[in-house]
C-alpha cells in the first residue's frame, strides 16, 4: 500500500456521535481514522509492487483489501463492507485498479488544510509536524532569500555527516562541506515534497547501497535533474527504499556521468 506518514491529521468531533455509525463500529471507525492518516497530503507518484507507476492525487491512498485484512485481522470482505458504508455516507470513493483499490477522501481539503483556514504555515523545517507542507505565506522573495541563508535544519546536518561518513571525500574545510551538502539536502526535499521522515528514509537507503556508493552520488545531484520517467533522484531512493529493494537500480534517474562529482575522482 502507497502510505503518507508523518505528521499529523484533523478528525472531526462527529466522528465520536453515539448516533454515528463509527462509534457503534469499532472496524469502522479503525479504518475511517487509518485512510485519513494514510491519504496523500499532495499530488506525487509511486512505483507499486510490479514496478509500475502510478500517480496519488492529494487526499488518496492506494490500499490492498487483503493486506488490510491481514493488519486488521479480519476476512477481506469485512473490509469492503466498511468501505461501502464510507462510500454511501459520502465518506469516500473506490476505484479498482491493478495496482489495488484506490480511495479518495471526499473533502479531504476542506477538513485537512489547516494553513488556509488559519493564514499560518503548520509544517516546520526542523522536522516538527514532519507530515506537513509549506504553503506560499506571502512573504517576498527577500525574506525568502533570507531563510534560505539561515543554516539548515538538523535533520539534513545529521543526513550530510553519515553521507559524509559513508561517501567520504577529501576537503579542506569539512564544516563547510556538510552544512552545503545539508541545504542540498532540505532544497531537494523540499522541490521533492517530502516529509522529513520519507527523506531520511530515502538518503539513509542510498548510502548505504553498494550500488548507489560506487556510482559517488553528492547530495547535489538528488534533485537537479528528472530521469525520462519524470523522476528525481530523491524520489527514485523512496521508491527503492519502500520497496525493500537492494538490487534493482533499473529506475536510476539518469547516467552515472550525471551525478559525478568531479572533486571525488
Amino acid at each position: 500500500m502507497a502510505r503518507f506518514t508523518g505528521g499529523w491529521v484533523r478528525l472531526d468531533r462527529e466522528i465520536t456521535d453515539e448516533n454515528g455509525p463509527y462509534v457503534r463500529d469499532p472496524l469502522l471507525f479503525t479504518l475511517w481514522c487509518c485512510l485519513i492518516s494514510w491519504a496523500s497530503r499532495y499530488d506525487t507518484k509511486y512505483f507499486d509492487h510490479k514496478n509500475r507507476k502510478i500517480e496519488i492525487k492529494k487526499g488518496q491512498v492506494l490500499i490492498s483489501l487483503r493486506g488490510l485484512a491481514k493488519t486488521f485481522g479480519c476476512d477481506h470482505k469485512k473490509i469492503k463492507r466498511r468501505l461501502d458504508v464510507l462510500e454511501a455516507h459520502q465518506s469516500v470513493t473506490q476505484q479498482t485498479t491493478q495496482s489495488g483499490t484506490l480511495i479518495t477522501i471526499l473533502n479531504y481539503s476542506k477538513y485537512q488544510d489547516i494553513e488556509k483556514q488559519s493564514g499560518t504555515v503548520t509544517g516546520i523545517d526542523n522536522g516538527t509536524d514532519a507530515g506537513q507542507t509549506r504553503p506560499y505565506n506571502g512573504q517576498s522573495k527577500q525574506s525568502n532569500k533570507k531563510r534560505e541563508a539561515k543554516s539548515p535544519p538538523p535533520y539534513a546536518v545529521n543526513l550530510a555527516q553519515l553521507w559524509f561518513t559513508k561517501i567520504p571525500r577529501k576537503t579542506d574545510d569539512e564544516k563547510k562541506l556538510i552544512d552545503e551538502w545539508a541545504k542540498n539536502i532540505e532544497a531537494a526535499r523540499n522541490k521533492c515534497k517530502q516529509t522529513v521522515e520519507e527523506t531520511t528514509k530515502a538518503i539513509t537507503y542510498a548510502i548505504n547501497d553498494d550500488w548507489w556508493k560506487k556510482s559517488r552520488i553528492a547530495p547535489s545531484s538528488l534533485a537537479s535533474k528528472k530521469n525520462d520517467d519524470g523522476w528525481f533522484r530523491l524520489e527514485v531512493f523512496l521508491n527503492q527504499a519502500q520497496r525493500g529493494d537492494t538490487s534493482n537500480h533499473s529506475v536510476q534517474p539518469s547516467t552515472i556521468e550525471d551525478v559525478k562529482d568531479s572533486s571525488y575522482f
